[in-house]
């Protein structure tokens, strides 16, 4: 599924896909700028380890994306996103950001 968001001022494009794991729901994001060129590669998942892991285990993709989108946009990611790309690093990140 494609999506769009902003941040800062710059538009983006995420496409995701699942890509459940053993212990827990899973997306493969790509993010992307306008002009197509990919930026990073992220796995969103949950792990039975977390607090919030039952209440993101019952969300469906469009809700799991929903939260992707929040995380994006919110800008807590921006930097280490941004070093990961310097150095062509795939990220894990925790759909929840209290974890």
């Amino acid at each position: 599924m494609q999506f769009e968001y902003t941040f800062a001022g710059e538009h983006k494009i995420g496409i995701a896909a699942r890509a459940d794991r053993p212990w827990g729901h899973a997306l493969e994001v790509e993010i992307r700028d306008e002009a197509g060129l990919l930026l990073n590669k992220v796995l969103f998942a949950c792990h039975p380890e977390q607090a919030e892991f039952d209440r993101l285990q019952a969300k469906g993709t469009e809700e799991l994306i929903e939260i992707v989108m929040m995380r994006l946009c919110s800008g807590t990611l921006e930097e280490i996103l941004r070093n990961a790309r310097q150095h062509g690093a795939k990220l894990l990140f925790s759909f929840s950001d209290a974890s």
